[in-house]
């Protein structure tokens, strides 16, 4: 499926996902017979696994950093605390 200038694949699989159902609620109201909408796998984006640190990358960086946000780093580090709103 091609995609505009700009456009990244999560965009244009959320735009097919919401045109799919667009058209399945036209089919259940009796407006059109079938849905056009029928490319298998094409409102699912497939993203690689993000990388974690190591054990011993997470004490590297801790003591790289200032000795007030060891505590901090270590936290993030070992309890997968994230920053929030």
């Amino acid at each position: 499926m091609p995609a505009a200038a700009g456009t990244g694949p999560t965009t244009v699989a959320k735009a097919y996902a919401l045109l799919r159902a667009i058209m399945g609620t036209a089919v259940a109201d009796q407006m059109i017979r079938r849905n056009p909408c029928t490319i298998k796998g094409a409102s699912t984006v497939h993203t690689p696994e993000r990388p974690t640190a190591t054990v011993q990358e997470v004490y590297d960086l801790a003591d790289a950093m200032q000795p007030r946000y060891r505590t901090l780093v270590l936290m993030a580090g070992f309890l997968g605390l994230r920053w929030g709103s």
